[in-house]
């Protein structure tokens, strides 16, 4: 039996110049923390799987925030969503996908290529750095597709450059944490080869910074 996933498509306000929603539509570590919310502390945390994303609808400039579960939301978290004087309304879906083989969706996926250099202690992975370029980041979604169970046509690609976090320390006198992430947005075709590891992709996002904004992969049937 497939899981139930859960999506919500959250509006801000209208005002594209409130500062306020500016501001914590640029920062992504608030995002991540009002999306945390939402998570149940009466689910397995090692199996919850909570992807989002900022977009826009090319027919509509207006920011929107996409968010996908694999859990009932908490309803707190969402009263809290509802209640929130930056947020206009939050439409709610529940599907249960199920795929087949040769099946064919456009996708929209926004990510953090990174690829592993070097080799580290006892046989560990080396640094993670980022992928540049487009013929690599092309190389790397082809790869994640095999490993995920489909191939893919793009028909978009955007170096949407490094995003920076930035996060104090709560105690006074903590250094400041840094993030970097190599945002990238792909669209195009893609056709299942492996309905088996396509539900799970679907359901667990693609590479890494997943809780920051990256990896959630968006389907509408072609």
């Amino acid at each position: 039996m497939n899981r139930q996933l859960h999506f919500l498509k959250i509006d801000p306000v209208t005002s594209l110049r409130n500062q306020r929603l500016n501001a914590f539509l640029g920062n992504a570590y608030a995002v991540h923390g009002c999306i945390e919310a939402l998570k149940n502390d009466a689910h397995d945390a090692g199996e919850d799987r909570l992807l989002w994303r900022l977009d826009r609808d090319k027919r509509n400039p207006a920011t929107f925030l996409l968010v996908q579960t694999n859990f009932e939301p908490n309803a707190a978290g969402l009263t809290a969503l509802t209640e929130n004087p930056l947020i206009q309304r939050v439409h709610r879906k529940t599907v249960a996908p199920r795929f087949q083989e040769r099946q064919v969706f456009h996708f929209r996926l926004r990510a953090n290529p990174t690829k592993a250099v070097g080799c580290g202690e006892k046989g560990r992975r080396g640094k993670r750095v980022a992928v540049t370029g487009v013929a690599e980041a092309e190389a790397w979604l082809h790869r994640k597709g095999v490993f995920h169970g489909f191939d893919c046509r793009l028909h978009n690609l955007v170096e949407e450059g490094p995003m920076v976090l930035k996060k104090s320390g709560k105690k006074q006198g903590r250094s400041v944490r840094t993030m970097t992430f190599n945002s990238v947005l792909f669209e195009g075709v893609l056709q299942v080869s492996d309905p088996e590891k396509m539900t799970a992709c679907f359901e667990r996002g693609i590479g890494h910074g997943r809780g920051f904004g990256f990896g959630m992969l968006s389907l509408a049937k072609k």
